[in-house]
């Protein structure tokens, strides 16, 4: 069964959320492509402070996001170079693509 792209968003957000500490206020991940299917993975993240801090995205959002590419090229839709999301502490949840 294939998995929604509104359930690969929520498990998108649950993980992120999981590999923040106490005090996060804002996370993002960015993939992008360096090479022909090879990507960049950086995951960031501000604490209520303001002060910015590095994690690690690891393979299962890793995952997920290429899920998200996978389900638009069988869509019809071009391949994005570049994907960040983004997610708030609140709650709030974006994700923007890059195509050139």
């Amino acid at each position: 069964m294939t998995q929604s792209l509104e359930d690969i968003y929520a498990d998108i957000g649950r993980l992120i959320a999981g590999k923040l500490p106490a005090g996060w206020a804002s996370a993002r991940v960015v993939a992008e492509e360096t090479g022909e299917g090879v990507f960049d993975w950086r995951g960031e993240y501000r604490s209520a402070a303001g002060q910015p801090y590095q994690f690690v995205v690891g393979p299962e959002i890793a995952r997920l996001v290429m899920l998200i590419r996978q389900q638009m090229s069988v869509a019809g839709k071009p391949l994005w170079r570049r994907a960040t999301v983004t997610l708030d502490a609140d709650g709030q949840f974006d994700v923007a693509f890059k195509y050139a």
